[in-house]
């Protein structure tokens, strides 16, 4: 068994040497998510995985001894993901791929965090209200990911870039004036309410990658529609 520093200090090495160790166990996966399952997912989607990423640093959720350990650096300074460092960099510890926002961004992030009580139809609904809060943005383009049972993350895309303080600013204000049922950017996950997070939209903040899977080992990807979200959100792999 490694030691946690032992772990990341040789994380290269790691594509997966136990194959069969289970990694992740919950209700969604009642007997266990392995190394091996959790590499394979990764290897299979590498290419849309690294066509999200870009040219963004990354951080890793590993699952190391059952906690969870963040990993946003190699020795060699931050860690950027590629077609020849991938296979290395990526193990069957590796649950969740998160990446950094840089100061100056063309998307934010509104993170719709439910509390107890609150089911997915209802989180799809608060995304909706939110788009239509923040039309005035110009957004491009939206995205509606799935990050966990209680939680989507709403992407919009803008042309030009801007200072991620004076977008994150202009989301607050545009939010918090639609004088809607929901919370504006407050800490904590309260019962029966749905918060508009805006904590992904700060310097070298951290969201999870589309098409990587979330701490529940559930696959991060695009909700199109509300039948969508009562289907499929949450997909196993």
């Amino acid at each position: 068994m490694y030691t946690i520093s032992e772990y990341l200090n040789d994380i290269s090495e790691h594509a997966p040497q136990n194959v069969d160790d289970i990694v992740i166990k919950n209700k969604f996966y009642p007997r266990g998510l392995t190394e091996q399952q959790i590499y394979d997912y990764y290897m299979g989607n590498k290419r849309k995985i690294l066509n999200w990423i870009g040219s963004r640093p990354v951080a890793f959720f590993l699952v190391i001894d059952g906690k969870i350990v963040v990993k946003r650096k190699l020795k060699s300074g931050p860690i950027i993901l590629n077609d020849s460092n991938y296979e290395e960099l990526i193990t069957g510890r590796t649950v969740s791929i998160y990446v950094e926002r840089p100061d100056r961004t063309d998307y934010f992030i509104v993170d719709i965090d439910a509390g107890k009580g609150i089911n997915y139809k209802e989180i799809w609904e608060a995304s909706e209200i939110a788009q239509k809060s923040l039309y005035d943005m110009g957004v491009l383009n939206w995205e509606k990911l799935f990050t966990s049972p209680y939680g989507m993350h709403l992407i919009g895309y803008i042309k030009p870039k801007l200072s991620i303080g004076l977008l994150r600013g202009e989301i607050y204000n545009l939010l918090s004036n639609n004088q809607n049922e929901y919370l504006v950017n407050i800490k904590g996950r309260k019962p029966g309410t749905i918060n508009f997070d805006l904590s992904p939209n700060y310097t070298r903040s951290i969201h999870m990658v589309r098409h990587g899977l979330t701490k529940e080992g559930l696959i991060c990807d695009n909700i199109a529609s509300v039948n969508m979200s009562m289907t499929k959100a949450g997909k196993t792999i």
